[in-house]
């Protein structure tokens, strides 16, 4: 019974770093190349644009490199942030309205709206377009 209740620990475990901690190191890998304003996201909003997207290839290559050093929930939460974001910008008919609109307010506005694949982690940061544009009107 001692191996049952730490296999549950870890899956436990390994869930919380999933679900909660995986969006947000998302979040401020995103927030920090618009900080260090990193020229290749920079390329990327310039591409969104003028129309002319390309697949993303560097977080699908960070993917497989942790894969393959065993680090699965960083690798998986690669994969997870590549697939979004690429069905966000060739595909958006297949995600929720809310996600793909979530985005693409961020390429209207660049100080806003960082996570990608868990909006509410703007929330949580108040860094959600609507949150921004509420307080705004209460503020004025």
């Amino acid at each position: 019974t001692r191996f049952y209740f730490s296999y549950i620990y870890l899956n436990m475990n390994t869930l919380f770093t999933a679900i909660i901690l995986t969006p947000i190191v998302e979040y401020t890998i995103h927030l920090g190349l618009h900080l260090i304003k990193n020229k290749t996201h920079k390329n990327h909003h310039t591409e969104v644009h003028t129309n002319n997207n390309r697949i993303e290839r560097l977080p699908l290559i960070i993917a497989y490199i942790c894969l393959y050093m065993r680090y699965y929930i960083i690798g998986f939460g690669f994969l997870q942030y590549w697939t979004i974001h690429s069905l966000i910008h060739f595909y958006p008919q297949y995600l929720p309205k809310y996600i793909v609109r979530h985005h693409l307010n961020h390429h209207k506005n660049p100080s806003v709206c960082f996570a990608i694949c868990a909006p509410c982690i703007d929330v949580l940061f108040g860094t959600d377009s609507t949150i921004l544009s509420i307080n705004d009107k209460i503020n004025m």
